[in-house]
């Protein structure tokens, strides 16, 4: 995200309590993953689970910035495709279009306020292979080819610095995640319109990620984030800390894969999606996502050979839940129309359990 972009948008609110997020510099990991930078990645990792990754300082990622900024174009224009144009892609399934309201946010079964193209890497990667697309998407391959392949290398240098500390085999991490193997990998376009003030209502509600690493690249407020070691109570649903989106940085956070693979070491951090304040409430928030999942058949659980990831504990005996079957769980019932109930939500959750102490419910903000 260059700063062109960010001036072009309105400013920042100020007077919010911020997250205080690491500052990880790419270049360094990408020539050194056994750096110092390393290590502040590992305790990032640990503690938040979120951070920001510097990009204008590496040749790699100013070409990933560069892709970002052509990217947020193309999704604009598929946003603007008339109704009746996006309708025939939304078929109720996890890929492919997500008209407003069309997937609930919390186990009360309250709809969301956003509209998602979320498009599949096995689909990018091979043309064809799954999910319909409208043309405009399909005369762009190459840019998400291209945007899906950054990003890749992106989730895959951080895993092979944590790989490192954690002391695993080289190349772990690298056959769990192999681009060309099938996997929950996807490529999201989010888009929430401005609310109307007097009915503004979080757009997505407090969740998990299912994979292993998040790539995020936004311009303008509404991300918020548990603060570690804080327990919120019902009444404190708005003190979680708003991440600030920086130029030439992307956010990065952690997902419950690597909750499961490092036994709770590392952090999948619980989060939400807010409406911009400010005068940013007055325009329409976008989000390019890519989302990092271990391969569809690899089974989540502590990952052997580790003398620095906790024991299992006498007595635990772990899920043998595949990367695909722990996606499916999570999806399953999140679409309008196949949501059963607050049971069936509190089925689907994530590693919430090991972010935060106390669930917040979900109120109007």
């Amino acid at each position: 995200m260059d700063k062109q972009a960010f001036q072009e948008e309105p400013p920042f609110p100020e007077g919010l309590n911020l997250a205080q997020l690491e500052v990880i510099d790419y270049d360094k990991l990408v020539n050194d993953p056994d750096s110092d930078e390393a290590r502040r990645l590992f305790e990032a990792c640990k503690h938040y689970g979120f951070f920001y990754l510097k990009l204008d300082h590496s040749e790699k990622g100013q070409q990933l910035l560069d892709l970002v900024k052509e990217t947020f174009t193309l999704q604009k224009k598929v946003f603007d495709l008339p109704s009746e144009e996006k309708r025939p892609y939304d078929t109720g399934q996890f890929l492919g279009y997500t008209a407003p309201g069309g997937t609930v946010i919390d186990r009360n079964g309250t709809r969301d306020r956003m509209e998602v193209w979320n498009i599949g890497k096995d689909d990018i990667m091979q043309p064809g292979y799954s999910i319909p697309k409208p043309p405009l998407l399909l005369d762009s391959q190459k840019i998400l080819q291209t945007f899906t392949q950054s990003c890749h290398e992106v989730a895959l240098t951080i895993l092979a610095a944590l790989e490192s500390l954690l002391d695993l085999p080289k190349g772990t991490f690298a056959d769990l995640h192999r681009l060309s193997a099938e996997s929950g990998d996807h490529v999201r376009f989010l888009k929430v319109p401005p609310q109307p003030d007097t009915d503004r209502r979080t757009a997505l509600g407090e969740h998990t990620d299912f994979g292993s690493i998040t790539v995020l690249f936004n311009r303008l407020s509404g991300l918020r984030v548990v603060e570690p070691g804080r327990q919120y109570g019902e009444n404190d649903w708005d003190e979680w800390p708003w991440v600030q989106p920086r130029p030439g940085h992307a956010i990065i956070n952690l997902g419950d894969a690597l909750v499961k693979f490092t036994n709770g070491l590392f952090r999948s951090n619980v989060h939400r999606v807010d409406p911009p304040l400010g005068t940013q409430k007055l325009v329409d928030r976008y989000s390019l996502i890519y989302f990092s999942r271990p391969r569809d058949d690899v089974v989540l659980k502590r990952l052997p050979g580790s003398g620095v990831i906790p024991p299992l504990a006498d007595g635990v005996v772990e899920e043998e839940l595949t990367s695909k079957e722990w996606i499916e769980r999570r999806a399953a019932g999140k679409r309008h129309g196949k949501f059963k109930g607050p049971e069936h939500w509190d089925r689907m959750s994530g590693t919430e359990s090991a972010s935060k102490a106390k669930a917040s419910p979900l109120v109007a903000v």
